[in-house]
């Protein structure tokens, strides 16, 4: 069956609505909308997932749970389908950081949460996902440092707003796109590969 999405302009309005995801490519000035929820447990550990061999843009590269919203479906929805798919688990508390078009040509919702207990592999399709799990700041900075592993672009900068968010601020706000979200529109450069 056939993923259907929304697609939005530069303001995040949908101006094309029902779109394959195969065809969104063939609409100008039209984005597809994507969410990236970086995900940390009670003690700053990232969960992190290994994209699967199946994918496009990546495949096996090191990344947040990332994932498109569906036709008809709101961002946030979006995120916490995604997180249940890609790992098992339940999202304690979601924020949403901001929003725009990222330097791929995707419209991006970047949301930060927390999560408990140990995902589950076994709920997720191989295709999708080749791994998942956690890792603390500084094992991350050693694997990229060691070589061991490639990251999508934009990961470790995605990383530090969560960090900073969900690591400094109590309480958590709700995520709501006029008054949480911030454009970023402005690409930035760093050695990865695009994200989906």
């Amino acid at each position: 069956m056939t993923e259907l999405v929304d697609l939005v302009d530069a303001a995040g309005t949908v101006v094309r609505a029902g779109v394959a995801r195969d065809d969104q490519e063939r609409h100008d000035g039209a984005y597809l909308q994507i969410i990236v929820a970086v995900l940390l447990d009670g003690s700053g550990r990232a969960l992190v997932n290994q994209r699967g061999p199946g994918k496009l843009i990546a495949p096996g590269r090191f990344n947040h749970v990332c994932g498109a919203v569906r036709s008809g479906e709101d961002p946030e929805q979006a995120a916490l389908r995604e997180v249940v798919e890609e790992t098992g688990l339940a999202v304690e508390r979601l924020t949403l950081l901001r929003h725009g078009i990222n330097s791929y040509g995707r419209y991006c919702y970047l949301y930060a949460g927390l999560v408990d207990g140990e995902p589950d592999a076994s709920r997720t399709r191989p295709a999708e996902v080749g791994w998942v799990g956690y890792l603390s700041a500084d094992e991350l900075a050693q694997v990229r440092q060691q070589g061991q592993a490639s990251f999508v672009h934009d990961f470790f900068e995605d990383m530090a707003a969560a960090r900073a968010h969900l690591l400094d601020t109590e309480p958590a706000r709700p995520a709501r796109r006029s008054s949480a979200a911030v454009d970023t529109a402005a690409p930035r450069e760093t050695e990865d590969e695009d994200r989906p």
